[in-house]
């Protein structure tokens, strides 16, 4: 019973403390783009469209990734898995370098459901290698008196 309440602790402490945990902030500022109010995310493509040939292989240079098939996984999304609204958004290295919208647009309020999941767990992951967190610790160790 202890273990799992250390557990569900140190889950609420990886929500709260996260962006500023070990050495993330500093490793954040210099990944992530800048804000919106300056230019917001850096697209490699516009959402919807489909890049020329030159632009398809400076993404498969800078980032790694071929855009067709890339594609062709959204597509092949849209054809076989249910109907409705649906988004794709792919960043890589600080760039949109897909995204596709059905029945949406990029503006719409978009409903992740069980995606935080895989957030929550690599923040604990990386509160533990930090050593900022332990599966021992209470959340009251890391919460600010009130």
């Amino acid at each position: 019973m202890t273990r799992m309440k250390s557990l569900r602790d140190a889950i609420c402490v990886a929500l709260l403390l996260f962006p500023g945990a070990g050495n993330c902030q500093q490793q954040a500022a210099t990944y992530f783009p800048p804000p919106e109010s300056e230019g917001g995310w850096r697209h490699a493509v516009l959402p919807n469209q489909e890049p020329d040939q030159a632009t398809k292989q400076s993404i498969r240079d800078k980032f790694g990734i071929d855009w067709d098939k890339l594609h062709a996984a959204w597509q092949w999304d849209l054809a076989t898995i249910g109907g409705g609204q649906k988004c794709l958004l792919v960043i890589r290295h600080g760039t949109i370098v897909g995204e596709w919208y059905h029945d949406r647009t990029p503006t719409d309020y978009i409903h992740v459901a069980s995606a935080g999941k895989s957030f929550v767990s690599t923040s604990l992951a990386q509160l533990f290698s930090s050593g900022d967190l332990s599966p021992d610790d209470f959340i009251y160790q890391h919460l600010p008196l009130s």
